[in-house]
């Protein structure tokens, strides 16, 4: 019998926590860092930083500081993902990407869209992945980083194929594959083919009433590369409140 609470930790979370798992939401007081590895399921909560960390959410992560250096597997919750500013951090979430301040360097993964701050968020430098808008005060800098925004039909579900999928080809390889988990990871695989294939139809459907938009509140600058599906845009100049949207196909 397993009863889902609500839990507190009030105090830092780093390598100790290198294999835990939760059934239920949490709250942590502290900040996460140094190699810590949680599985929360339910919704996760963490009042300062997160550094050098693996998190895995079956609901949303709302981080009420900074996400830093979480590479590799990074972030990822099944729900939204909310924070302060995040740097070389991979981010991928089911839901919304919200924040406050910066993106800087990072891969973000959002399946219903990544909007931040209308006066003080920035995008500078990494990739940017969206199913629905992206939005942020200022998308690039005068130094013309490389910044790439893309809308693009179900991100977090083709990345969570493609990661499953390289899970199935490393059970393959051995000899002595747990059967059941085997056949469970395979059917999650064609659970999320199935779905993809019903968001793709849907596009091509043209079921969205509002076009997906690529939105600047403030300033975009020279060295950001944008897509929406099929299309693609360099853009040359420096523009200022500025909106890009596919219609009637251009």
């Amino acid at each position: 019998i397993n009863i889902k609470s609500h839990f507190v930790i009030d105090e830092e979370i780093n390598i100790d926590y290198e294999n835990f798992y939760l059934f239920g939401s949490l709250t942590i007081k502290g900040s996460v860092s140094d190699g810590a590895n949680l599985k929360i399921d339910g919704d996760l909560y963490i009042e300062k930083d997160v550094e050098d960390s693996t998190i895995y959410c079956t609901g949303n992560i709302k981080v009420f500081g900074n996400i830093l250096n979480c590479k590799q597997e990074g972030i990822t919750a099944e729900g939204d993902i909310i924070f302060n500013n995040a740097e070389n951090s991979r981010l991928a979430c089911g839901g919304k990407i919200s924040f406050e301040k910066n993106v800087h360097f990072c891969k973000l993964m959002a399946e219903k869209g990544v909007y931040g701050d209308e006066e003080n968020s920035s995008i500078v430098g990494g990739v940017i992945q969206s199913g629905e808008h992206i939005e942020a005060a200022i998308i690039g800098n005068a130094s013309m980083m490389n910044t790439e925004a893309e809308i693009s039909i179900s991100p977090f579900t083709k990345e969570k194929m493609l990661q499953l999928t390289k899970q199935i080809m490393k059970m393959r390889e051995y000899e002595k594959t747990d059967t059941t988990e085997f056949l469970k990871m395979t059917e999650q695989l064609q659970e999320l083919e199935d779905k993809l294939e019903y968001e793709i139809n849907r596009a091509l459907r043209n079921d969205d009433m509002v076009p997906k938009h690529i939105l600047a509140f403030k300033k975009i600058f020279p060295g950001v590369y944008i897509r929406i599906l099929k299309k693609s845009l360099n853009i040359t100049e420096s523009l200022e409140r500025v909106s890009y949207s596919i219609v009637n196909n251009q």
